[in-house]
């Protein structure tokens, strides 16, 4: 019974090692890329005050799209949508 339980323990401590590792790691200033959503540049993730854009000028283009209603979601009614086709009738 003892054994397993130090097996069990043994196996959990050393999740959780790996799972500090892993975090440590991702912690540090190591600089992983990733795409731009704007542009597609490759840019990094720390240390960068736009992210997850590559620049002002990516993070203002797409604020603008979405102000410009560019980007829309999807949806098959809108909230209000049953209050705006009845304002058209006379009660």
């Amino acid at each position: 019974m003892m054994i397993g339980f130090i097996t069990d323990l043994a196996k959990h401590l050393n999740n959780v090692t790996i799972g500090l590792f892993l975090t440590n790691s991702l912690m540090t200033k190591t600089s992983l890329t990733y795409p731009c959503p704007r542009c597609h540049t490759p840019t990094t993730w720390t240390d960068n005050p736009n992210r997850p854009f590559c620049s002002e000028r990516c993070k203002l283009i797409d604020l603008g799209a979405w102000a410009s209603e560019d980007y829309k979601i999807a949806a098959e009614d809108s909230p209000f949508s049953d209050d705006l086709n009845n304002s058209n009738t006379i009660n």
